[in-house]
């Protein structure tokens, strides 16, 4: 799944869930993403991707990008 390949529906499905997921502390993400996406093994896999690199942005950063950007806006 690329982004270019998500509808706007699609989108906002995984954008709540990424959400979701950030939002949760880290050993609790895969119980987050087993609930919120049952058995669209998919949207797992993507948002899985997304948080990995969510979690290399972090370690580059030295601190969580999201409230970093948070910050900025």
């Amino acid at each position: 799944m690329r982004p270019s390949d998500l509808d706007p529906t699609r989108w906002r499905e995984v954008d709540t869930v990424l959400e979701k997921a950030l939002e949760a502390p880290p050993d609790l993400r895969s119980s987050v993403l087993a609930e919120a996406c049952g058995s669209d093994e998919e949207m797992r896999a993507y948002i899985a991707g997304l948080l990995g690199d969510a979690e290399q942005a972090d370690a580059f950063f030295g601190e969580p990008v999201s409230p970093l950007g948070a910050t900025l806006l």
